[in-house]
């Protein structure tokens, strides 16, 4: 399972747990399909989606400082197997490349 078909798939189970469907009950597929990729590739794909609250640029320059020290923590991104995260990261105007502490595994 590819993680479009993963996310696709959590969407559409949400979606569908919504309690009073009915409305738009025999429409749904059609709303999923239509809405899904610009969910998927437009908004959370993209910087769009996400916010960066204020003190965390702060907050990394400073543990990065600290670690640099030899005294601080290791410093990571944790993303599950979407292959996004490098987009959405460079989206969100995060420092987190120029900082040097950014490695892929």
């Amino acid at each position: 399972m590819t993680s479009r078909e993963w996310w696709y798939k959590c969407v559409y189970d949400s979606y569908r747990s919504t309690p009073k469907l009915d409305e738009i009950e025999d429409n749904f597929d059609q709303i999923i399909e239509t809405t899904f990729p610009i969910l998927h590739d437009e908004v959370f794909g993209s910087g769009e989606g996400w916010i960066v609250k204020e003190q965390v640029e702060y907050t990394l320059r400073k543990l990065k400082e600290w670690r640099d020290q030899g005294k601080g923590p290791k410093i990571g991104i944790l993303a599950n197997f979407d292959e996004r995260v490098h987009k959405v990261l460079k989206g969100i105007n995060l420092p987190v490349p120029r900082l040097s502490f950014y490695h892929s595994l």
